[in-house]
């Protein structure tokens, strides 16, 4: 476990998972770089301000970038990547989720809530249903990620045009609400 005094934290706030990793950084006392990029993100493509005055260890989330980070090593840096995606030429996958990484690196215990976040992030619905969520749970952990990504809008209207176009099949119409 670091001391979290110690850390600057760089990522970004594109997803529900990175949320609460901002989240818990800050309640923690991390120097907290949060980036503006999204999905795709690398850390090449950080401003320039987000490398004045880090401090000694810096946790690097899901902006990958093997050249950025030996730059930050060669500038004195201890360097930690936490991440679990594969990326064109960079493999980085892991079983476990960036939360699940970072609440390790910090010796933080994850609750129940950040279980659901973790699970939702690297399995998706498929492994929130293992976790036994009502589909009430899983639609609202989907609705809080949608309104991170901004794409709450797209969604109702996908929506709207799914219940008024949505079939029978076999005289049955599925009457339990579209919301995931």
């Amino acid at each position: 476990m670091l001391d979290t005094s110690e850390i600057s934290l760089i990522c970004p706030r594109n997803d529900l998972e990175s949320a609460e990793i901002l989240k818990l950084a800050r309640e923690n006392g991390m120097d907290v770089r949060e980036s503006a990029q999204g999905w795709g993100g690398t850390l090449g493509k950080e401003p320039s301000g987000s490398f004045q005055n880090l401090r000694h260890v810096v946790v690097v989330v899901e902006l990958p970038d093997a050249a950025g980070e030996e730059w930050l090593r060669q500038a004195g840096h201890e360097v930690i990547v936490i991440d679990h995606h594969d990326y064109p030429g960079l493999v980085r996958w892991r079983q476990e989720s960036s939360l699940e990484q970072f609440c390790d690196l910090i010796g933080f215990h994850m609750n129940e809530r950040l279980w659901q976040v973790a699970v939702n992030d690297q399995d998706f619905i498929p492994g929130l249903h293992q976790m036994g969520l009502s589909y009430a749970a899983m639609a609202a952990l989907r609705q809080e990620e949608r309104a991170i990504l901004g794409t709450t809008q797209s969604f109702a209207e996908a929506l709207a045009y799914a219940k008024i176009h949505r079939r029978s099949f076999q005289g049955v119409t599925h009457d339990q609400e579209l919301d995931l």
